[in-house]
């Protein structure tokens, strides 16, 4: 009975997910481009950033990945070498949240990583800084993401940038591991660091 109860939640829970997802993706319909230094994943970068992607987190989430090109492709962030090989991204998803009769769109960062040859280079920095610009052009409230506690390089960048550690999550980064959950709020962003 326990696990016909937990397949049902499952299955709900991922019937509610894709359902946010679709009306995020709705909710930028007119999102407007910005980018100087990124691009937009196209179909053919997934190879490229998948493997960046279990380079640095081991795997595990490659399908939500593939689909977001599709879905929330104007958010989806890549970085590329003079090679025009990838050497980092940067994925959002986009959800709404109704507060004091207006609708408030929010979005998450997925999945941000850099390859490691290129780690300590700017290039996470880079990524971080266009698409937060792009984002509160495109009238984006929040933008929300979630970081292992123990990745310091990761909160340092963040921080930088103004996010604020709002508490400590359970299992959302990772069976059994502990992460932030980080806000920036760009109505009050100052602007980038130097």
């Amino acid at each position: 009975m326990k696990r016909v109860k937990k397949l049902i939640f499952s299955s709900i829970n991922k019937t509610i997910r894709e359902v946010q997802d679709i009306i995020g993706a709705v909710s930028i319909l007119n999102y407007r481009e910005y980018k100087v230094h990124t691009t937009h994943c196209k179909k053919e970068d997934l190879p490229e950033i998948l493997k960046i992607y279990k380079d640095n987190f081991g795997g595990g989430a490659e399908k939500i990945i593939s689909k977001y090109p599709k879905k929330f492709k104007n958010v989806f962030f890549v970085i590329k070498n003079g090679d025009s090989n990838i050497i980092g991204y940067c994925t959002y998803y986009i959800h709404i949240k109704i507060k004091n009769w207006s609708i408030q769109k929010i979005a998450t960062i997925y999945s941000f990583a850099v390859d490691d040859m290129y780690v300590g280079e700017g290039v996470g920095t880079s990524l971080l800084k266009e698409s937060i610009n792009e984002l509160k052009k495109n009238r984006i409230k929040i933008i929300r993401l979630y970081v292992k506690v123990d990745n310091r390089p990761a909160i340092h960048l963040y921080k930088k940038f103004g996010f604020i550690e709002m508490d400590i999550c359970e299992d959302i980064c990772g069976q059994g591991s502990k992460c932030y959950r980080m806000e920036l709020l760009l109505d009050t962003f100052n602007g980038f660091p130097k």
